[in-house]
């Protein structure tokens, strides 16, 4: 088997079958689906029977309700690929380009690679093209330099999202590399791992998975105590694990993109419901130490601010700089 490829489902029937439908144009051969399921109460759960029934390479397996971590674990358990590729059942991918990426894995020189990592596309909610992320300078062939790990992460936007990577199976196990259960966040630990300890990556251009934002019932839109609370301790916790990981060479340029998510976070201190609002500011004045491991400017700004007007006039001014680049955006676009 070439590519186990994991897609947890819940609460999704509007979107499922673009998701499974793109992944059955690739027309994979060596391929398995694995669809994980919980207790949804639409029909998602009855899409994914059907797929199963038409499909012998689809396997359906029952999760129930322990959340999206433990769901992409018990995918990964029974998986039988060389690869892993994880897919959110709400988003799709385009099938020329995810082949494109799968032929190059086969190459012979992709032998040493642990990972490769694509740029992707976000998408409306009706699939128009939001926005085109390009981390990775567009070339023909994958960029087969580890070093080029420096450029990936001096680039705007996250890094950590994990359906933009295929993974070797076998370098996730000898790692003991899971995705951590209870917590939401949970993509900046599980890549932190992989980036740390992967000697081999490969980074792809190639935009095969297109991402949908803005959907309202989406749990990414929702700012909840618990989202910061599980945000802030996953940060704590990868910004010590980067300092403690003494052969890792991209320390500062990792912990710089953490510590700056961190501070783009302060602004839910005037986004979470009124009464959680003494709460979260607390999380964030007793975690603000980590911001001690940072060398960015901007960061350092915000560090500046905090100490001049305090943390609840920082994060107002964080979240009304949020909120006018999205008039700034809506006025653009005309949307």
């Amino acid at each position: 088997m070439f590519i186990s490829i994991i897609i947890p489902v819940f609460n999704v029937e509007k979107y499922l079958r673009q998701c499974l439908d793109s992944v059955l144009s690739c027309i994979l051969t060596d391929a398995e689906i694995i669809l994980v399921t919980g207790n949804s109460t639409d029909g998602s759960n009855a899409v994914c029977e059907e797929y199963r029934n038409r499909f012998p390479f689809v396997t359906v397996i029952r999760q129930g309700d322990t959340g999206l971590s433990d769901a992409r674990n018990c995918g990964m358990k029974i998986a039988r690929g060389d690869y892993v590729a994880f897919l959110d059942s709400d988003d799709y991918i385009v099938p020329e380009r995810f082949r494109a990426l799968l032929a190059e894995i086969r190459e012979e020189k992709s032998r040493n690679v642990s990972v490769f990592v694509c740029d992707f596309t976000r998408v409306a909610d009706n699939g128009r093209v939001v926005k085109k992320i390009s981390q990775i300078e567009n070339s023909e062939k994958p960029i087969y330099r580890y070093e080029y790990l420096q450029h990936f992460l001096r680039q705007k936007e996250c890094f950590w999202n994990v359906w933009r990577y295929v993974y070797r199976r076998d370098f996730l196990l000898k790692n003991n590399i899971f995705f951590r259960t209870g917590f939401l966040s949970e993509d900046i630990d599980y890549t932190i791992n992989v980036l740390l300890k992967a000697k081999g990556i490969a980074f792809f251009h190639n935009p095969y998975y297109c991402y949908r934002v803005g959907r309202a019932d989406s749990l990414m839109g929702r700012v909840s105590t618990k989202r910061v609370r599980d945000t802030i301790i996953i940060i704590e916790d990868c910004v010590k694990r980067i300092q403690n990981f003494s052969d890792f060479p991209y320390k500062t340029l990792m912990t710089d993109k953490l510590l700056f998510e961190y501070v783009l976070n302060m602004a839910t201190i005037y986004e979470v419901p009124k009464e959680d609002k003494p709460g979260v500011k607390k999380m964030f004045l007793e975690s603000k130490y980590i911001l001690a491991y940072n060398s960015n400017n901007s960061v350092k700004l915000v560090q500046f601010f905090i100490r001049m007007t305090g943390i609840n006039f920082t994060s107002f001014c964080l979240v009304c700089l949020k909120k006018g680049k999205r008039a700034i955006k809506r006025l653009k676009t005309g949307r």
